[in-house]
Order: structure tokens, then C-alpha cells, then sequence
């Protein structure tokens, strides 16, 4: 569960007046909060739809294999203290560390999505516990790419989402967002990027 973070850089205020507020970086805070769903996809499963993998100190972004087992990935970030309808969110995004380099296949393509609540519960061990999610509207698609996918322990700028924002701004500004609630997002796609 650790070197998963949310990174969100807000200010506050009109044009006139800004007031900044110090960058909030978040890490995943409960094994209850990153979990990994078998689903099915373009590629077959070896294993069974809906099946959980918890507790796992290893992520596979896309697949678990470089032609099988389509993944989603739940990441669920607690204490988010975005003030309701703040107006201006600078960037957003997640910050992950290289875990393994043996699984990396290309291309490496991936869809993030948010869940569609304004306080995401922890998830659950329970078969499909992610997929039966509701998602919100938006998506950002992710080129993973980058030479230093080839090294443990890189955390750089390859290893980050892009900007998470458009995301993250309609669960804020929905009237019953309360500063601290959580968000979750979820990851799905092709290629393999093992993460931590």
C-alpha cells in the first residue's frame, strides 16, 4: 500500500486575491484502500471474473501478464482536504514508484476514471468489489512511456498520472462534498507496469 500518492495543488480565491494553499500530497493510507480486480477485456482471463487480489505489495497497471488478465486497480485516497467548490485546482495527480521492471509490456495504454461519490468507501474483499463501482462521467487516458520504467524504484515524472483535475472538480463542487471526505479512482487498460 505505501508509494501510492495523491498530489493536488490548489489556490483559492478570485483573480484579484489568490490565496494559495500549500500542496497536498496524500499517500493511501489502509491496505482496505488499493486493491486489484480480475475483469474481463479483449484479452482472456486465466483466472476467475470479479476475483479480488488484496493486500498485495505489488500493483499490475493494465494486465498481470503481457496477454492475459485484464486488471482494474482501485486507489483510494482518505482526509482529502479540498475546500467545497473550490474554484481553481492547479494539477492533480498520482505518483507511483517502479516495483518490478521483468512484466513491462507495450503498448501501455490506460483509462483512469473517479468514482462517482463525494465520500468513497474502503473496499472490500468481496468479489467485484471495484467494478460495481459507480463512475463518474469523465475519463483521462494515460500513454505510460518513459525510459526509467526500466529501474526499481524510479518515482519521477514517468511514473505520474497526467493531470487528474477534471476528475476530481465535479466531486468537489457537488453540494455535498465535505473537505476531508474521500476519493477513489480506478485505472484499467493494456501493456503491464508493475507499481507500488
Amino acid at each position: 500500500m505505501k508509494s501510492k500518492h495523491l498530489l493536488v495543488s490548489v489556490l483559492l480565491g478570485s483573480a484579484t486575491l489568490i490565496n494559495a494553499q500549500a500542496p497536498l500530497n496524500i499517500k493511501i493510507a489502509s491496505a482496505m484502500d488499493d486493491h486489484q480486480e480480475r475483469i474481463s477485456g479483449a484479452n482472456p482471463q486465466s483466472g476467475t471474473v470479479g476475483d479480488m487480489y488484496v493486500g498485495a505489495t505489488t500493483l499490475n497497471l493494465g494486465n498481470f501478464t503481457s496477454s492475459s488478465d485484464p486488471t482494474l486497480i482501485g486507489l483510494r485516497f482518505t482526509n482529502v482536504t479540498i475546500p467545497k467548490q473550490a474554484t481553481n485546482i492547479q494539477s492533480a495527480y498520482i505518483q507511483f514508484t517502479v516495483k518490478g521492471t521483468s512484466k513491462n509490456f507495450d503498448p501501455c495504454v490506460l483509462t483512469i476514471q473517479a468514482e462517482n461519490s463525494v465520500n468513497a468507501a474502503a473496499f472490500t474483499d468481496n468479489s467485484m468489489s471495484l467494478s460495481s463501482r459507480t463512475m463518474g462521467s469523465g475519463s483521462i487516458a494515460w500513454t505510460v512511456g518513459g525510459t526509467s520504467w526500466g529501474t526499481v524504484g524510479s518515482a519521477g515524472t514517468d511514473q505520474q498520472t497526467p493531470n487528474l483535475k477534471t476528475l476530481i472538480q465535479p466531486i468537489i463542487f457537488n453540494n455535498s462534498w465535505v473537505s476531508g471526505n474521500a476519493i477513489a479512482f480506478f485505472i484499467k487498460g493494456s501493456g503491464v507496469r508493475e507499481i507500488e
